[in-house]
């Protein structure tokens, strides 16, 4: 599915997430008229903290963190979407807990999207030389979070994988 562009595919992690990004696929279908048709991998799970205005709009994009910051110094950042998302917060408190290693937490039910607006954000800079470079969604959001990041997925490892080049590698 990903790699048809007529689908945009998406792996909520909860009801909250699926409800955003319903609505905006009925929106994005039937207000605004665009072509194309949603795929979601649902799952049966626990919902979960409610989200934000800003949370909702953020999934949709394809990533938004949560949780409250971790104090210190942070050492990883994780990624998870769908049903990992709950392997990724196990993970989390396994790292506090045992190992003193704190975590910022994503959710990214879609890996996808955020891999096709960056390369379009790319193709459009490279299209428009002279004009105000764009930055990828998924580069604006984490470049203030260098560090190593892992992500996680129920899926292929290719699709958290097409995100890895939009991170910041410091």
């Amino acid at each position: 599915l990903a790699s048809n562009p007529q689908c945009t595919p998406y792996d909520p992690a909860s009801g909250d997430e699926t409800r955003a990004i319903v609505l905006a696929g009925l929106h994005a279908l039937y207000v605004d008229g665009r072509p194309g048709f949603y795929y979601l991998a649902l799952h049966d799970q626990d919902d979960g903290p409610g989200l934000t205005p800003q949370d909702r709009q953020d999934a949709i994009k394809g990533m938004y963190r949560i949780g409250r910051e971790p104090p210190g110094e942070l050492h990883v950042r994780l990624l998870g979407a769908g049903r990992a998302l709950e392997e990724v917060l196990h993970a989390a408190r396994l790292l506090e807990t045992d190992w003193n290693v704190s975590a910022q937490l994503w959710s990214c039910p879609s890996y996808t999207r955020l891999a096709r607006e960056a390369r379009a954000a790319e193709r459009w800079n490279r299209l428009h030389p002279t004009a105000k470079p764009r930055v990828p969604y998924v580069t604006e959001v984490t470049k203030d979070a260098p560090g190593v990041f892992v992500a996680a997925s129920d899926y292929l490892k290719v699709l958290p994988d097409a995100v890895d080049q939009w991170l910041p590698k410091k």
